[in-house]
C-alpha cells in the first residue's frame, strides 16, 4: 500500500484507467466503479455518478476535499453471485489517510 497521500492518489489514477465510473454519496463515501453493473448499483443508491472522462481524477480530488473527515476512496467491482461481495472492494485511500 502506498505510504503518502500523494502516492495513494497516484494509485487512484492507475485504477481509473480501467474503471467505468466514479461515484460519491456527497458525504464521505467515494467509489470508483469498475464495471457497468456496479455503476448501476451506485446509481440505485442515489449517489452522484459520472462515467470516466479525462478529468475524473480532478473530480475525485474535488469530492474528497468537499467530503467530511471520515472520507475514503475505494474501487469496487461486481463479484460472482456466490462470492462474498466484500471481496469486490479495494481500499485506495483509507479514512484518516491525511493524518499519516
Amino acid at each position: 500500500m502506498p505510504d503518502t497521500l500523494e502516492e495513494k492518489w497516484e494509485a487512484v489514477a492507475e485504477v481509473l484507467k480501467d474503471a467505468d465510473a466514479i461515484t460519491w454519496d456527497e458525504c464521505h463515501k467515494i467509489y470508483i466503479s469498475m464495471d457497468p453493473n456496479q455503476t448501476q448499483v451506485f446509481q440505485g443508491f442515489g449517489y452522484d455518478t459520472e462515467h470516466i472522462f479525462e478529468d475524473s481524477i480532478e473530480t475525485l480530488r474535488d469530492w474528497y476535499e468537499k467530503s467530511c473527515y471520515l472520507r475514503f476512496v475505494s474501487a469496487v467491482r461486481t463479484t460472482d453471485k456466490d462470492e462474498d461481495r466484500n471481496k469486490g472492494f479495494t481500499q485506495l485511500i483509507e479514512q484518516g489517510a491525511e493524518d499519516e
